[in-house]
Order: structure tokens, then sequence, then C-alpha cells
């Protein structure tokens, strides 16, 4: 790619070095003290980092492509019943009648009579609680929808945190670590470690995690601040997604109704979604 003229090449090759795995923990940690001490030259450095991070690399679409088609079978496969076989039942093998003769007949028939409808009512019970732990084991139309349109949100802004514990969310949001990211990226925000646009990917975590209460608490709060419109279109598509996860299809509705056709990819999306929960 094409280097930035106003970054010093040797941090740009660090930099290149850190995401290809070559950069050592040691040159890592000074790499971070630098950016930490330097503030113009870290704005520089997530400028580089932004153009690295949306796709100049060599298939870096690609890459994306497959973890959101692998993120997509996952979900497909996680929504499918499990199979059980289970023993064999087995099956009563009724004597032969004994040859009539006195006082036998009525006396030998009626037990096997009574085992027959035994048997009978055993299967129907069977069939019955099989039928209902296989509806209870069915996910709700609404998540799996919410699941299905669930995808990855690319992340703004430098990595190289100098707080590790910020670090950490931030990687394990990258990862698609959702449970592990939600609460750390929360927490650097609250505590002024990280900027507050990461409140957006806590929440997207909070989805993703399938923490819709969570999910809806933090976006809510990200739209209502106002200080993100860029966003808006973006939060009101993962706060439909939680609202989905919660059976709220009205609400769901209404976030996605919401958003404006100046976005093109997420006003798609919402569109498809709408049109596949006519049938909710």
């Amino acid at each position: 790619m094409n280097a930035d003229a106003d970054l010093p090449e040797d941090v740009q090759e660090k930099i290149d070095a850190y995401y290809a795995g070559d950069l050592s923990p040691a040159d890592a940690d000074s790499l971070r003290h630098q950016l930490n001490q330097d503030h113009a030259l870290a704005s520089l450095a997530a400028d580089y980092e932004a153009i690295l991070r949306h796709g100049v690399r060599p298939d870096a679409a690609a890459l994306t492509e497959r973890e959101r088609m692998r993120g997509h079978f996952h979900r497909l496969e996680s929504g499918l019943p499990p199979v059980d076989a289970g023993e064999p039942v087995p099956v009563p093998v009724t004597p032969a009648a004994p040859a009539p003769g006195p006082g036998l007949g009525r006396s030998r028939r009626a037990p096997r009579r009574v085992l027959s409808r035994w048997w009978i009512a055993a299967a129907a019970a069977a069939v019955i609680f099989l039928a209902v732990g296989y509806l209870l084991e069915q996910p709700d139309p609404g998540a799996r929808l919410a699941g299905e349109y669930f995808e990855f949100l690319g992340r703004d802004g430098m990595k190289l945190s100098p707080s590790d514990r910020a670090q950490e969310g931030v990687e394990a949001y990258d990862a698609r670590q959702y449970d592990r990211a939600y609460p750390l990226l929360l927490e650097g925000v609250r505590n002024e470690i990280l900027e507050p646009v990461n409140l957006i990917y806590a929440g997207v975590s909070a989805v993703g995690a399938d923490r819709p209460a969570e999910a809806r608490t933090v976006l809510t709060e990200v739209l209502a601040s106002g200080d993100f419109p860029e966003y808006a279109n973006t939060v009101r598509y993962y706060l439909a997604l939680a609202e989905l996860q919660t059976s709220d299809t009205a609400a769901a509705r209404a976030y996605l109704e919401a958003i404006t056709p100046d976005d093109p990819p997420i006003y798609e999306k919402a569109a498809g979604l709408l049109s596949r929960m006519r049938g909710l």
C-alpha cells in the first residue's frame, strides 16, 4: 500500500509488522508507549491503520466475506433441533394363543388386550412428549431472523490502545468474541479509557452475545445523545435486531422504517429484513 507521507516510515513498518504478527511483544509495548506520548503521531497512525483495516490490504474483502459466511452457517446450524436416535424400543412378543378349552378362552385373552392398550397409550405419550420438546427447542422466529441478519460491524479508530484493559476489549470485539467484548468495551468507555464511539460496538457486542436488554440500553443511549449522527441508521438497525431477539416485532419494525435511504447498505439490509418480517 502507499505510505502516508507524514507518518514516519519506521512507525508504518511497526504497524505493518503488528498486523502481520511479526512484531515482538516488547516492540508492541514500545509502540503503544510512543503513541501514547505523542498525540499528533497517534492521530497519523490512526489514519494509517484505518486504511489498513478498511480493505486496502490484499484479500481483506475475501476474509471478511468468509467470516460472515462462517457466522451465518454457524447460526443456521445452532438453530437446528438436536438429533437423538435413542435406544431401540423393544417390541413385545405375544405368545401364540392356546387352543380354546373349558374356562380358558376369556381368561387368557383379557390380559393381552390390556397390554396392547398400555403400549398404545405409552406410544402416544412418547409422541406428545417428543413433539412438545421439539417445539420448545425451536428458536423464536424473530430471534432466528435477528441471528440471520446480524453482521460484524467494522470498527473505526486505533487498535493499539495505551491501556491493556481497553486493548483486551477491542481485540475481543475484533475476534467476534462478543460475550467478552461487551463488558470490556462498556467499562473502557465509562472509565474514559476508550472514546465514546465504542459504545456503539459495545451495543453490537450485546446483540451478538444475545443480550438484547443490555443492547437496547446502550444503543438507545447512543441514539438519544445525538453525538454520532453518521451512525444513527446503523444504531437503529442493531436496535431492531435487539427488539427481534425479545420478540417485539412492532418496535423492531419502527426502528427499521426510520432508517433513511442516504445510507444505502444499511437501508437495503433494513428493507430486506422488513420484507422477511411480514410473515411473522
